[in-house]
């Protein structure tokens, strides 16, 4: 299935480029795993608003996966992982890169997608690269 949005100048659907978001989601604190959690559907809200199409797994599988069983947790990073390959960009949130973020920017990096960083303000972190 194509994703698509109305080109409402021209009345026409576009194809958008999908989004993988990488996030936060676990934490100790059930609080702050809330919080995680809606700041995400946010960041998938801003994916949207560049018009791009956003997935965020770690909104969707604990819907129905327990995030306390690791067995379950590591279901769901599995189930993810293999949706990767239909991504175009991986789009990182935040400064602090939890282990199942680094093996989702491990697995894009990888397959060759585009990785981009941003602070939690949604502002995009410019990364110059230098060789020597």
């Amino acid at each position: 299935m194509v994703s698509e949005k109305i080109d409402k100048t021209a009345g026409e659907f576009v194809e958008m480029k999908k989004v993988y978001v990488c996030s936060p989601l676990s934490s100790d604190d059930p609080e702050k795993m809330i919080s995680n959690g809606e700041r995400a559907l946010m960041y998938c809200r801003f994916v949207y608003d560049q018009g791009c199409n956003p997935f965020a797994p770690h909104t969707y599988y604990p819907l129905f996966l327990d995030e306390e069983c690791k067995k379950e947790r590591a279901a769901g990073l599995k189930m993810a992982m293999e949706w990767m390959w239909a991504f175009q960009e991986l789009w990182v949130f935040g400064e602090t890169i939890s282990d199942g973020m680094r093996e989702e920017i491990e697995m894009a990096k990888l397959l060759s997608i585009k990785v981009k960083y941003f602070y939690e303000d949604m502002e995009e972190i410019k990364i110059e690269r230098r060789y020597i």
